[in-house]
């Protein structure tokens, strides 16, 4: 009876109203329930529903394997000195050539001899730094070759072709590509072993793998560097092997 009443009162009240105050009034009550809707569900969503954030452990893995080598790259280099210019470029390539020859004749048939480097600069004294008192001129010759056995053998021979310098000897591997995977394999590995481990150790129990992050180091080059010297046995070269390492850093879900 009541609500009868009420509706009476309230249908009495929306009569005197004109048509601009009852929308007015629709507004408000329709503001207030979409009001009460909206903080009902932020309350109720986030907090009571949200899934708690998954525990997680980050291990690192490392390995390093060892290749035998298949190449080596030697750098020597041939340097001259004259008065002019033109003088020092011309000894320079009778010298270069005398050692082109001359190694040529020791490597292999599918060996590689280039030029990588050609320099000429000036020589200026110590009195007078603006008006030079002769040119020097560089080259530097890279050679490479499969036969490993024949590498002091190489060096030898330059430096029976006068050379000037001996740079650098490297001894590489030419399936790096299939040499780095295997390493990153290996790190990762590496890792599963080290994450079984630790979970164990800590009484957890690993779900997943999330991420994995790989920062492999490559191969580590080898170098042998000698001034040229008259020698008169074979100079003995060991080529050894080849460390390539990885690096993984993987991280785990755990509960």
């Amino acid at each position: 009876m009541r609500i009868y009443l009420y509706d009476n009162h309230y249908n009495r009240e929306m009569r005197l109203m004109n048509t601009q105050e009852r929308n007015t009034l629709k507004m408000r009550r329709w503001t207030v329930l979409l009001t009460i809707m909206v903080v009902a569900g932020y309350l109720l969503t986030p907090a009571a529903f949200a899934e708690e954030k998954a525990a997680t452990m980050e291990v690192i893995g490392t390995a390093r394997l060892m290749f035998e080598p298949n190449m080596a790259v030697l750098s020597f280099a041939v340097e001259t000195n004259a008065r002019s210019a033109g003088d020092a470029v011309a000894a320079n390539a009778v010298k270069t050539r005398k050692l082109i020859e001359t190694v040529k004749g020791v490597a292999g048939t599918k060996d590689s001899v280039k030029t990588s480097h050609y320099d000429l600069s000036p020589v200026y004294s110590k009195t007078n730094r603006f008006r030079p008192e002769g040119y020097r001129v560089s080259n530097r010759v890279i050679v490479e070759t499969r036969a490993l056995d024949k590498v002091g053998r190489l060096i030898d021979a330059a430096v029976g072709a006068d050379v000037s310098r001996i740079g650098s000897l490297r001894f590489q591997n030419d399936q790096y590509e299939f040499n780095r995977k295997a390493a990153s394999k290996a790190a990762v590995q590496n890792a599963l072993v080290s994450a079984r481990e630790l979970a164990e150790a800590a009484g957890l129990t690993l779900r997943r793998i999330v991420t994995i992050s790989f920062t492999g180091q490559g191969a580590i080059p080898r170098p042998y560097m000698a001034e040229a010297a008259v020698s008169r046995a074979q100079t003995p070269i060991e080529a050894g092997r080849i460390p390539v390492e990885a690096r993984v850093t993987v991280v785990f879900e755990v509960e």
